[in-house]
């Protein structure tokens, strides 16, 4: 009979451990698996990055320029609504054709939609805007800036993107 309790507790206790290291072992791999998911999205955010900041030193044109600034300030912190689109359409066409305009618009909410940052859109379309736009036309950036807000439900950090712009651009803050 000693013998029998002893063997059934032996089994026992390896029972107990064998269930604990299953559990342990299965932990271990969620652990891996969720380490794994995070890697890989860091990995695709990386990636996503890296596009959009080549689309971005891709950009020549000034009315692209400015419509991905544009975007982006009207984008940050809420969704892109057609009526904040439309704003944004009626402020660039005062300076370009309805073609470069639609143009220029679907390239600004691809590159917001792959990079979702005002600031570093700001940093890396400054030194363009700055170089192919006079002083006046640089003023009315500013206005078209002005005018959209204007036009749209806005992020709290408008005005901030839009003194980031103006200090990019090296002009004096106006209004």
């Amino acid at each position: 009979m000693q013998y029998v309790v002893l063997i059934l507790g032996v089994l026992s206790a390896a029972a107990i451990w064998w269930y604990r290291l299953k559990m342990i072992s299965g932990a271990a791999r969620d652990v891996a698996a969720t380490a794994g998911r995070v890697r890989g999205e860091v990995r695709r955010r990386s990636a996503r990055r890296q596009v959009a900041e080549v689309a971005l030193k891709e950009i020549a044109d000034p009315v692209t320029g400015a419509a991905t600034v544009l975007v982006a300030m009207a984008a940050d912190e809420i969704p892109l609504t057609p009526k904040d689109e439309r704003a944004i359409r009626a402020a660039l066409l005062k300076v370009a054709t309805p073609e470069e305009t639609d143009d220029a618009i679907d390239h600004a909410k691809w590159v917001n939609s792959q990079l979702d940052d005002p600031a570093i859109i700001i940093d890396r379309l400054a030194p363009l805007m700055k170089a192919r736009l006079k002083p006046d036309q640089r003023t009315e950036f500013i206005s078209l800036i002005d005018a959209v807000k204007n036009g749209i439900t806005y992020s709290s950090r408008y005005d901030q993107w839009r003194e980031r712009v103006i200090d990019r651009l090296d002009m004096s803050p106006t209004g």
